[in-house]
């Protein structure tokens, strides 16, 4: 028969401003289940709203903190941008860790999205990475883009791009992927994928065929 590994124990009050996520896993030598990271989930159609993580310390049999996340939103419930907060304990206090922006278009297509860290040395944030986001009039995602943040030269550097095309019917053509050649500094075609797919309608349903 099936035997147990894992499960999720989710609690929500009755306005669902309030969640708690419990992870366990199945121990089979007492046969009981074992707790192991817990998330609490506040303010959730707030401004800003958070959450705290925790791992569950089998020494001391206690929740022990791990960082905690304050989320700003626009007032559709779009992210503007999420702080993360490393949780130290010979302080007793949480300290900046990461940090991401974004940015949507008038259709709420994610378009860009900036990753942070916190640097000690200024105590401030600096950038790590970021990705960029393309779509047609159709909405269907043209581009993929991610980049790394070089503190040497303080510029992004490109790592990966992907280009798409739709066909006649909004579905996925061809994929062409680009990668970063360390030594020009530049993207270089990689790889190219062609999906020639259309779309046939059949007692009110869709069917894929090779075209």
């Amino acid at each position: 028969g099936w035997l147990p590994t894992s499960r999720s124990i989710i609690n929500t009050d009755e306005q669902n401003d309030f969640i708690e996520v419990t992870n366990q896993l199945w121990d089979e030598k007492i046969t009981l289940w074992q707790d192991q990271t817990r998330t609490l989930q506040a303010g959730l159609n707030a401004n800003p709203a958070y959450n705290i993580n925790a791992r569950w310390d089998t020494i001391t049999n206690m929740w022990l903190r791990v960082d905690s996340t304050v989320f700003l939103k626009y007032s559709t419930g779009r992210i503007i941008s999420d702080t993360t907060y490393s949780w130290i304990n010979l302080a007793n206090i949480f300290l900046y860790s990461t940090s991401t922006s974004y940015q949507y278009d008038s259709a709420q297509n994610l378009i860009w999205r900036a990753r942070y860290r916190y640097d000690l040395n200024s105590l401030a944030f600096i950038p790590r990475s970021r990705d960029t986001f393309g779509y047609d009039q159709n909405m269907f995602q043209t581009l993929s883009q991610f980049e790394s943040w070089d503190n040497q030269s303080q510029s992004w550097n490109p790592s990966l791009r992907i280009d798409r095309t739709p066909n006649a019917d909004g579905l996925l053509f061809e994929s062409r992927i680009s990668l970063a050649d360390f030594i020009s500094g530049e993207l270089v075609p990689s790889s190219k994928l062609f999906c020639p797919f259309r779309r046939i309608p059949s007692a009110g349903k869709f069917f894929h065929r090779y075209g």
